[in-house]
């Protein structure tokens, strides 16, 4: 593989998992990366406990209520100056003219 396409591949690979950087670590150099299966079934899946994973997609869910509920507010609170607003501009014409 040439000099340059290999760093590009590398710069990839050192944005991307660790195993993506072990694949490329053992890749064979020629023009095109070119990994043997041995080494394609090699790279350990790492996954945290069960305990963690449920904490995680809790957390996660937890976000997107409360994502939901901010807008929720936000928009509520839109409604409600939109509904005071009339009110509003009325009696600041009514305190101009007492003037």
């Amino acid at each position: 593989m040439e000099r340059s396409n290999k760093a590009a591949v590398y710069c990839l690979a050192a944005k991307s998992s660790t195993s993506a950087k072990l694949l490329y670590t053992r890749a064979d150099d020629s023009f095109q990366i070119s990994i043997r299966q041995p080494v394609l079934a090699a790279p350990p899946i790492v996954l945290p406990e069960t305990a963690i994973q449920n904490t995680s997609a809790k957390l996660y869910a937890a976000s997107i209520k409360e994502h939901r509920l901010l807008h929720q507010l936000i928009n509520n609170s839109q409604q409600q100056l939109r509904a005071i607003a009339p009110d509003l501009m009325n009696f600041s014409a009514q305190l101009g003219n007492n003037y």
